[in-house]
């Protein structure tokens, strides 16, 4: 099983992260509610995890193909395997914190950054979601390298 362990510099990498994509496009496979969580992950933890996605699939569908491919039924499955740790709520969900939001196909991630849910979304505008929504929503919570 695989440990994530956060850098000591990690909230700086959190916010420079953060600031830095804001203006993305969204993209699938590149800047999307799947592989940008992820990308958050990597600049916390010096992991590669959206590698594993990066230009993988090209609609809801391939992704889903994917994943599949992959042995996962959904992303729950993928941060499970990257080393993330499920909550027992997304209302114990930290800084840099993951949550899988109900969708379908349920590949929907957001990060949480300063007590809220964030995700990108095909307009290109952000999705924020407050702790309270997701978990009135069903989301599950993933801790990172925590």
């Amino acid at each position: 099983m695989i440990v994530l362990r956060r850098r000591t510099d990690w909230p700086a990498r959190l916010t420079a992260f953060f600031n830095a994509t804001r203006g993305e496009p969204y993209r699938l496979s590149t800047m999307d509610c799947a592989v940008w969580p992820l990308r958050a992950v990597d600049a916390m933890c010096a992991t590669a995890h959206a590698e594993a996605f990066r230009d993988q699939y090209d609609s809801p569908e391939s992704a889903m193909a994917y994943v599949t491919s992959r042995g996962w039924t959904c992303a729950r499955d993928a941060l499970i395997e990257f080393g993330c740790r499920p909550l027992t709520s997304p209302l114990f969900a930290q800084r840099g914190d993951i949550a899988v939001l109900p969708a379908d196909p349920p590949l929907v991630l957001a990060l949480q950054v300063g007590g809220t849910f964030y995700m990108p979304e095909p307009s290109g505008e952000w999705r924020a979601l407050t702790l309270q929504v997701a978990s009135r929503l069903g989301a599950e919570a993933f801790a990172v390298g925590r």
